[in-house]
């Protein structure tokens, strides 16, 4: 979704970066009371708006390949949310004495052997609440 501006030159508008966010890299907004994802229009676009003036000085300032990968590989587009970084529960005890929500043979989109393997099963885990994910290379 880049447009040439120039011979070498190559930009990204922010109605083409929404786009890309919309359908790449947003999820929604988790709802700690139902544990669950909350798609909304708004909270999508806003959330667009803030990364994208990371890099771009205003949304009418089209970036560049290099400002975009910059996005990419910034803690703005970090997979791991900033509020997860502070413990909210007693981790005192040893680990046995927790439930970790765990993924075998993630990939399969049925049974063990018979079913095909899907690189989506992996996304599907993920946005259930998986915390744990073996994968087989």
């Amino acid at each position: 979704s880049f447009a040439g501006a120039g011979k070498n030159e190559i930009f990204m508008q922010f109605c083409e970066f929404l786009s890309f966010w919309r359908a790449e890299q947003w999820i929604g907004e988790h709802d700690c009371e139902s544990s669950r994802l909350v798609a909304e229009a708004e909270s999508c676009e806003s959330q667009a708006k803030e990364v994208f003036l990371c890099v771009a000085s205003s949304l009418s300032d089209p970036i560049s390949v290099f400002e975009f990968q910059q996005l990419l590989f910034s803690s703005v587009n970090s997979a791991w949310s900033p509020r997860h970084l502070e413990v909210h529960q007693d981790m005192t005890k040893p680990l046995s004495h927790y439930y970790i929500n765990s993924s075998h043979n993630t990939y399969l989109t049925g049974n063990q052997l018979t079913s095909d393997s899907s690189e989506l099963m992996y996304r599907h885990a993920l946005l259930s609440g998986i915390r744990c994910i073996e994968i087989d290379v």
